[in-house]
């Protein structure tokens, strides 16, 4: 174990000291140097093991801990702090691992739980009422306050019925990469949001204002962890996959303050840089820092356009206002921004970025093109594999069937796939006269169905009374489309009904 006390002992206190006599106020000082702390961590060899980078920090911190204890008659009176790092390590993180079980299943612990991510789960711990006393009290409070975030999710308004609220399970803490005052996340992303940042910052307020994206009003920067699913309806909303802002966190004059990001929109603007020096990319000869801008200036442009089309406020867009008028403004400003880049790129990039424009006729083509390939590619390869997926399921392949989700990652995918599997195991032993077996799979198919709605991952029922079948992409109502994902639900159920109807007849 990395011994932080001698190197930044200071450091060290800080963080300690706000764990052991802080209620949980928001303390950006806090923040800053936890993420200091994670960093200094992360350059050093990280312990072998299954468990993710974080418990590694509680570890060392509750280390840190011990030796502060027996210099400090401070932290020996209250033990506040050894007991927060205790519940967050052994309760919290767990505990939401579990609870996110379906949504969150395909990442990994470091996917999820970043420097910020921790900073704001003590944060969330310290301020419920008894933090060492009902654990149990404690990690839920704490949980369904992390969970702040659920995105753009049209809620049906039912005659006779208060207004329709989402499930639970929908609900998702997202990641922050940047918190206004504490700067930016370490890991993966830090120098691409850095540079973004950056650039936006330096970017003509006309743009910005015709945008609604003032970087002066973003008070964070997060990503939805959730697996991007390209067959949800909401895809067919232009620009969707390039961000929104949170309709839910709104300041006290009206404008939003987080922007979402999704992951499979920033891997794949990362994916050109990180692949240049592993034989598989035409841009290993082009110096990382050059690619790193490029990367920025996308990832910019791809902000901008989404925030374009959600607005800055609730009020940005009124029912008159449909995507069609929105689209060629989007685009005007969208172009105007990256020829305005291109004067303020650094003078050695000007030669390559301004042949590669006129090769390929679009500024920063390589990375904008390379982007598009890139979800395009996964949006094929996760059709396709869904399909695939089902195929094997009701063949009887169960195995090949989920190893295919398993790719894929998606909830929906997932969960369908696994009822197919129960079901077309339901239907092979009524062939052979094992009734009691086959009976068992129909309440985990139930399960199923309810955590699949639930989560979000299977259409919420409420929604085919609510929209008539119909899915609002915006306010205007000729921008409203079938939802495909109520007639999967229709078959599905006919399937389930099938093999009640059977295991009826073969029983009687």
């Amino acid at each position: 174990m990395a011994q932080s006390s001698q190197n930044s002992p200071e450091s060290v206190k800080e963080i300690l000291g706000y764990l052991n006599f802080s209620s949980g106020e928001r303390n950006l000082r806090f923040f800053q140097v936890l993420n200091s702390y994670w960093e200094e961590k992360f350059s050093s060899p990280s312990p072998a093991g299954e468990k993710g980078f974080v418990y590694h920090i509680i570890e060392s911190l509750e280390n840190d801990l011990t030796e502060l204890s027996a210099e400090s008659a401070a932290f020996k009176v209250d033990d506040q702090a050894g007991q927060v790092l205790k519940l967050v390590r052994e309760e919290l993180l767990p505990a939401y691992r579990q609870f996110h079980s379906d949504l969150l299943h395909h990442h990994k612990d470091d996917a999820v739980f970043n420097s910020f991510f921790l900073a704001k789960a003590f944060e969330t711990v310290l301020q419920q009422e008894a933090p060492r006393t009902d654990t149990d009290k404690v990690v839920k409070k704490s949980i369904k306050q992390l969970n702040d975030y659920i995105g753009y999710r049209p809620i049906p308004v039912l005659e006779g019925e208060e207004r329709h609220q989402p499930y639970m399970h929908e609900w998702v803490a997202p990641v922050p990469l940047y918190i206004d005052g504490a700067g930016v996340a370490a890991g993966r992303y830090r120098e691409l949001i850095e540079q973004t940042l950056t650039i936006l910052n330096e970017t003509d307020p006309q743009i910005l204002y015709e945008a609604c994206l003032d970087p002066k009003k973003l008070r964070e920067v997060v990503i939805d962890p959730r697996a991007y699913d390209f067959d949800h309806p909401i895809n067919r909303k232009p620009n969707y996959h390039f961000g929104i802002w949170d309709p839910l966190t709104i300041d006290n004059k009206g404008y939003y303050r987080r922007f979402v990001v999704h992951q499979v929109t920033l891997d794949g603007i990362l994916q050109r840089l990180e692949s240049a020096y592993m034989g598989e990319s035409d841009a290993a000869s082009i110096p990382r820092d050059e690619l790193l801008y490029e990367a920025a200036a996308v990832l910019a442009g791809t902000m901008l356009m989404g925030a374009g089309v959600c607005g800055d406020t609730p009020q940005t867009y009124d029912s008159e206002t449909s995507l069609g008028d929105l689209m060629p403004v989007i685009a005007g400003y969208r172009d105007r921004f990256y020829e305005q880049i291109l004067e303020k790129i650094p003078e050695k990039m000007k030669p390559r970025i301004l042949e590669e424009k006129e090769r390929l006729f679009q500024s920063f083509g390589g990375c904008r093109q390379g982007l598009n390939r890139q979800l395009a590619k996964r949006r094929a390869d996760q059709l396709q594999r869904i399909s695939l997926a089902r195929i094997y399921a009701q063949m009887g392949y169960s195995e090949a069937a989920r190893e295919q989700t398993n790719i894929i990652a998606v909830p929906s995918a997932r969960i369908a796939t696994e009822i197919d599997c129960l079901i077309t195991d339901a239907h092979l032993l009524i062939d052979q006269e094992q009734l009691e077996q086959a009976s068992d799979n129909l309440p985990k198919i139930e399960d199923l169905i309810r955590r699949g709605i639930n989560c979000g991952a299977i259409v919420d029922p409420w929604t085919i009374l609510g929209f008539g079948g119909n899915y609002s992409l915006f306010h205007n109502l000729e921008n409203s489309i079938h939802d495909h994902r109520i007639d999967d639900l229709i078959d599905l159920l006919e399937d389930i009904f099938d093999l009640y109807s059977r295991l009826q007849k073969e029983a009687a």
